[in-house]
C-alpha cells in the first residue's frame, strides 16, 4: 500500500509540475523576455485595443474549449506527459489542428497588441509559435501516431486530403479565407515592421521610374484583382486543387516575408499625377499600400505565378499558354508601372520555384544525402588513416573561425581560437563519458562542444582586459560571435556526420520509405553499430543542416542590426534548443537513453531554451557588437585550426591499440 501511495504521490506531483510549467512558468518567462527585449526592438509597435482584444478572446476560447473537450470527450487531462486515453476529433478539434497551441499563440499576439509591445509581437510571439511547433513535431505528433494511428483529425481550417472529391462550400470558403488571412498577415505584417525604411533600392538594373506609364501596363497590373479572386472562388473545386493552392500560398507568402525580413529592399515610388482612368486606378492602388511595403520579393508576381502554376497542373492545355503569357505580362507590368524592380520579380520566381518544387527538391536533397552517407573512403600514409570526411571538418572549422573573427574583429582572433580548441576538447570528453566504448573509441559530442566553448569563453575573458565602454575586448562579444558562427559550423559539420554515419535517424514508416536514406557502406556507424543497414532511415543530419542554415541567417541578420551580445547569445540557445528538440526525436542511436518519454538529448535541448532566459537577464551581457568587417588575417590561423579539427575528427591510427588512437574499431 505504501508503494502505491508513493507512486500516486509522484504522479500527482508530476501532473502538478507539468501544469505549473505550462500555465505559469512559460507565460512568466515569455513576459520576462518581452521586458528584456523591449528596449532593443526597433520595429514599429502596433497598439490596437480592438484587434488585440479580439485575438486574445479567440485565443482563450480556443484553449479553454479544447481543454474541456479533452477532459470530457478524451477522458483525461490536456497534458502531453499524461495524455487522455481517447482520441478527440470533434468540437474545437474539428475546426483547427492543435487548438490549444493555436489559442496560446493567438493569446500571445493579443496581449502584445493590447499593450503595444513590439518585443512581444515580433519576438516572443514567433518564438511561442516555434515552441508549439517543436512540441508537436518533436513529441506529440509521433506519440499520437503511435497510440491512435493518426496525428490529427481532418479539420475545417486544416489542409484537405489530396483526393479528387469535391469539398463543400463551407470548406472551400474556409480554405480561401485562410489563404487571404495568411497573405494579409505576411504582406501587411511584414510592411508594418518598417524594416524597408532607408533600405537599399531594389532597382539595380537601371529601371527608369520617370518614364510615362502606359495604360496597357496599368490595366495588366490591375488585372490580378479580377483573375485571382475568380481562380480562388471557382477553380478550387476538388480537395486536391484546394490543398495545392493552400500549400503554395502558405509556402510562398511565408518564405516571401522571411526573405523580406532577411534581405530588406525598398522600392520608392516617384510622384505620380493621374490623367486617364487607368492612371486614377493606379493612384488608388498606390494610396492603399502600407508604408515601407514589401518590395522584395514581389507578392504581386507571386500571385501571378501561383495562378500560372495552378493552370499548368489543372486546366486544359489550351488555357496553359494564356496563363503563362498573362503571368509574364504581369511581371513586366510590375516594373513598367514603377511598382517593383526586376530584382523583385526574380525574388518571386526564386520563392515560387522553391515552394512549387519542394517535393522534387527534397527528393534531390535526400538522394544527395544518401550518396554522401555511403561515400566513406580512406587513404593510408604509413600508420595514419585519412578519412574523406576530413574535408568537411576542415571547412567547418576554417569558415567558422573566419566568420567569427569577421563578426567580432581582429582583436578577438586569439580568444576565438582558444574557444575553438576548448570546444574540441569538450566534445571529446563529453562523448567519452556519454558514448565511449570499445567499438567507438574517439567520438565527439555537440553538447560537450558547447560546454567546452563556455569554458573557453570564460578563460579568454579572464586572460584578456575587460571591455571599456564597448571598446577593446569583451567576453560577451566573443561569446556572441561564436554563437552566431555556430549554426554555420554545425551545418557544414553535419556533412561529416552523414559520411561517418553518426547522428543517424531511426527507420521511417512503411508508407514513407521513399523519404528515408539507406546506409550500405560497411564503414558507416549505421552498419557497424546498428541492425539498420539497408533500412530507410530519417535523414536527421539533413534536417539539422536545414535548421542551422535558417538559424544562421537570422542570427547574422540580427548581428548586422546592432543587437546586444546577450540577446544574440540567448536567441542562439532558443533556436538551437527548439530545432534540436525536433531533430533528436527522429534520431536512432542505440546508446541514447530515454527518460519521461523524451531522449536524454531532448531534455538537454529543453535546458538550452531555459538557458536563453538566463543570458537575457544578465545586465552586463547587453554590450553592443561591432559591425562585421572582412579580416584576411584570420585565414592562416583558420586554416591551422581546420587542420587540427580534421586531424582529431577524421584521421586515426587503425593498427594501434592505444587509447584514442582510432575513430572506430
Amino acid at each position: 500500500m505504501n508503494t502505491i501511495v508513493r507512486g500516486l504521490s509522484l504522479l500527482v506531483r508530476g501532473r502538478f509540475f507539468y501544469g505549473f510549467a505550462f500555465c505559469v512558468l512559460i507565460p512568466c518567462l515569455l513576459w520576462n523576455g518581452t521586458l528584456v527585449w523591449e528596449p532593443w526592438v526597433k520595429l514599429e509597435a502596433i497598439h490596437s485595443v480592438w484587434l488585440g482584444g479580439l485575438s486574445l478572446f479567440f485565443g482563450v476560447c480556443l484553449m479553454a474549449g479544447a481543454m474541456v473537450a479533452l477532459k470530457v470527450k478524451g477522458g483525461g487531462l490536456p497534458m502531453n506527459a499524461f495524455p487522455p486515453p481517447k482520441f478527440v476529433s470533434t468540437g474545437f478539434y474539428g475546426i483547427v489542428p492543435h487548438p490549444i497551441y493555436w489559442g496560446f499563440c493567438l493569446s500571445c499576439a493579443g496581449v502584445s497588441l493590447l499593450t503595444g509591445s513590439s518585443a512581444g509581437l515580433y519576438v516572443m510571439t514567433p518564438l511561442s509559435m516555434l515552441g508549439c511547433a517543436a512540441i508537436v513535431w518533436g513529441y506529440e505528433r509521433q506519440d499520437l501516431i503511435r497510440r491512435f494511428g493518426s496525428s490529427a483529425p481532418p479539420t475545417l481550417l486544416g489542409l484537405p486530403p489530396a483526393n479528387g472529391e469535391r469539398p463543400g462550400w463551407v470548406k472551400r470558403f474556409a480554405g480561401v479565407a485562410m489563404i487571404g488571412v495568411v497573405w494579409a498577415l505576411a504582406y501587411y505584417g511584414g510592411a508594418l515592421t518598417g524594416v524597408a525604411e532607408s533600405a537599399p533600392d531594389c532597382r539595380i538594373f537601371g529601371e527608369d521610374t520617370a518614364a510615362d506609364i502606359s495604360d496597357a501596363a496599368i490595366w495588366i497590373y490591375q488585372s490580378i484583382y479580377l483573375i485571382v479572386p475568380l481562380v480562388l472562388v471557382f477553380s478550387l473545386n476538388t480537395n486536391a486543387k484546394l490543398r495545392c493552392m493552400e500549400l503554395w500560398a502558405y509556402g510562398c507568402f511565408g518564405l516571401g516575408v522571411l526573405m523580406f525580413l532577411m534581405f530588406p529592399l525598398s522600392c520608392p515610388l516617384d510622384d505620380f499625377y493621374p490623367v486617364t482612368l487607368a492612371d486614377f486606378c493606379l493612384q488608388m492602388d498606390r494610396e492603399g499600400l502600407p508604408d515601407y511595403c514589401i518590395a522584395f520579393p514581389s507578392f504581386h508576381v507571386l500571385w501571378a505565378l501561383m495562378v500560372a502554376g495552378f493552370a499548368w497542373r489543372y486546366v486544359p492545355r489550351w488555357l496553359i499558354a494564356a496563363a503563362v503569357v498573362w503571368a509574364c505580362a504581369l511581371a513586366w507590368s510590375c516594373v513598367e508601372t514603377g511598382m517593383h524592380g526586376w530584382l523583385d520579380v526574380l525574388g518571386a520566381l526564386a520563392v515560387f520555384f522553391v515552394v512549387a518544387g519542394a517535393r522534387p527538391l527534397a527528393r534531390a536533397a535526400l538522394e544527395l544525402a544518401e550518396r554522401l552517407a555511403n561515400s566513406w573512403r580512406a587513404c593510408r600514409i604509413g600508420p595514419l588513416r585519412i578519412i574523406n570526411h576530413g574535408a568537411y571538418v576542415f571547412l567547418a572549422a576554417f569558415l567558422g573561425y573566419v566568420l567569427a573573427v569577421s563578426l567580432a574583429g581582429r582583436e578577438y582572433r586569439i580568444g576565438i581560437a582558444v574557444v575553438a580548441v576548448c570546444s574540441l576538447l569538450g566534445a571529446g570528453v563529453w562523448a567519452q563519458v556519454v558514448e565511449g566504448s570499445a567499438r567507438l573509441l574517439r567520438p565527439f559530442g555537440y553538447y560537450g562542444a558547447i560546454l567546452g566553448g563556455l569554458v573557453g569563453v570564460a578563460g579568454a575573458a579572464l586572460l584578456h582586459p575587460a571591455s571599456d565602454g564597448g571598446n577593446g575586448f569583451s567576453g560577451w562579444v566573443l561569446f556572441a560571435a561564436m554563437a552566431v558562427a555556430s549554426p554555420w559550423i554545425q551545418a557544414i559539420g553535419r556533412l561529416r556526420c552523414l559520411v561517418q554515419g553518426c547522428c543517424h535517424g531511426h527507420p521511417v514508416g512503411d508508407c514513407c520509405r521513399h523519404w528515408g536514406i539507406v546506409h550500405t557502406n560497411p564503414a558507416s556507424r549505421v552498419c557497424r553499430l546498428t541492425e539498420w543497414a539497408g533500412v530507410p532511415l530519417h535523414a536527421t543530419a539533413l534536417y539539422s543542416i536545414g535548421f542551422n542554415i535558417v538559424s544562421g541567417w537570422v542570427l547574422v541578420r540580427l548581428w548586422c542590426t546592432g543587437l546586444p551580445a546577450g540577446l544574440l547569445i540567448g536567441l542562439y540557445f532558443v533556436l538551437a534548443g527548439l530545432s534540436r528538440f525536433v531533430e533528436e526525436s527522429y534520431r536512432g542511436e542505440p546508446q541514447t537513453g530515454r527518460h519521461g518519454g523524451l531522449s536524454d538529448y531532448q531534455w538537454l535541448a529543453v535546458g538550452f531554451v531555459c538557458l536563453a532566459f538566463v543570458f537575457w537577464n544578465i545586465p552586463s551581457a547587453m554590450v553592443p557588437v561591432p559591425l562585421p568587417s572582412w579580416n584576411s588575417e584570420a585565414l592562416v590561423p583558420g586554416g591551422l585550426l581546420g587542420v587540427l579539427y580534421a586531424f582529431c575528427m577524421s584521421m586515426d591510427f587503425p593498427d594501434s591499440n592505444k587509447r584514442f588512437s582510432r575513430l572506430t574499431s
